[in-house]
């Protein structure tokens, strides 16, 4: 659609709080910041799209060669999502989740009193949801059970469990979804020890185990979607086509299986014991502007902005790697000031030893002269 000309500064002032928020500066770092009195700072975050980037970069940029810090991310539920130990620098790209306020903590760990440590911190996001659904039902499906505490995925030699999930659709009209929108299912991992999850869709939530079995075997694989997965990460499906599909055929439900083909498990959280910010989540992304109280989309895909968070990505982990570069560069400085340093005093050590020894034999031939 065409952009009316007073929209455009919305638009732009819009983009740039999509595409970007963060601080960057130093501070100084006290001995008195302990494990249990970290030095800790907030950030308030909205995950309003699954595409999303948390960006954090810290340096220490003054101290001795043995000062170090420890450092943590705490999620607003209280999960530690990422951490350091004695080190000088750190930087992580992180997939996020939850919406609220992320603590950033440091721990004083080195011997000088005062630490100065640059702080960056970035957060981007491709497009802005405009619909969640949420799931109307969330099991494991074994061979001769049905849990509904968690996802499980588990693979031996054949199938032994694998995650369902049924979404309602009905009643969502075929005019939210234009040619820009993109439409993901997210999950997020507890614990895996396979590096890839498979997604497909079954015709039926009720249909009996040894049924979805053959299903899956007789499946081929160009109808499965593929992303990879970690322990404690995010997987994200784009699932914009079976979604559309399901939509405009009026189907009043979706349902997905979530399987592996490697050998192993994957346990993903289900809709108990978690916030609902890890809750199996189909939502409807694009970029959005309100006018008059209705949804506007603008004109730009989502790819794009995509590329561009990647990008972004990219570039932030090329500084964070710089950043080791160069302390790395400051300890072999530091060590070979020090070295140097060992070498004049031994120098000196050694030439005051001899110039010990020569006085000492001048005096002990003049006694023995004096003595003849």
């Amino acid at each position: 659609m065409h952009i009316k000309l007073h929209l455009v500064p919305i638009i732009l002032s819009l983009l740039f709080v999509i595409v970007n928020a963060g601080s960057r500066f130093v501070f100084t770092l006290d001995a008195s910041a302990s494990d249990s009195n970290p030095e800790c700072f907030y950030e308030l975050l909205d995950a309003r799209a699954t595409q999303n980037r948390l960006l954090f970069r810290y340096e220490l940029v003054q101290g001795d060669n043995f000062d170090a810090v420890n450092a943590f991310i705490q999620t607003p539920t209280g999960r530690i999502a990422e951490k350091w130990d004695y080190s000088k620098t750190g930087h992580i790209a992180l997939q996020v989740r939850e919406s609220g306020l992320y603590r950033f903590c440091f721990v004083h760990a080195g011997i000088s009193s005062q630490l100065s440590v640059l702080y960056a911190f970035e957060f981007l996001l491709a497009g802005s949801r405009t619909f969640t659904v949420y799931p109307s039902r969330a099991i494991t499906k074994g061979t001769e059970y049905d849990v509904s505490a968690s996802l499980t995925v588990a693979t031996s030699k054949m199938q032994e469990s694998i995650g369902l999930m049924s979404f309602s659709f009905a009643g969502v009209s075929p005019s939210i979804v234009d040619p820009k929108t993109r439409i993901y299912l997210s999950l997020s991992v507890k614990t895996a020890n396979i590096s890839k999850l498979e997604l497909i869709s079954l015709p039926s939530a009720t249909l009996p185990a040894e049924v979805i079995w053959m299903y899956l075997e007789g499946a081929p694989k160009d109808s499965t979607y593929t992303q990879h997965c970690e322990s404690g990460g995010i997987v994200v499906f784009d699932i914009t086509d079976i979604a559309v599909d399901t939509i405009k055929k009026q189907k009043p439900t979706l349902t997905l299986a979530i399987f592996s083909y490697d050998v192993g498990f994957a346990e993903l959280y289900s809709m108990s014991q978690v916030a609902a910010d890890h809750w199996p989540l189909v939502t409807f992304e694009g970029l959005t502007i309100v006018e008059n109280h209705s949804y506007i989309t603008l004109d730009v895909g989502t790819t794009l902005w995509i590329e561009m968070m990647q990008f972004r990505h990219r570039v932030w982990d090329l500084k964070g790697k710089i950043g080791v570069i160069v302390q790395h560069e400051r300890v072999s400085h530091y060590a070979a000031q020090s070295a140097n340093t060992r070498l004049i005093y031994v120098g000196v050590i050694i030439n005051l030893v001899l110039i010990g020894m020569g006085i000492a034999q001048v005096y002990y031939i003049q006694q023995w002269l004096n003595y003849y």
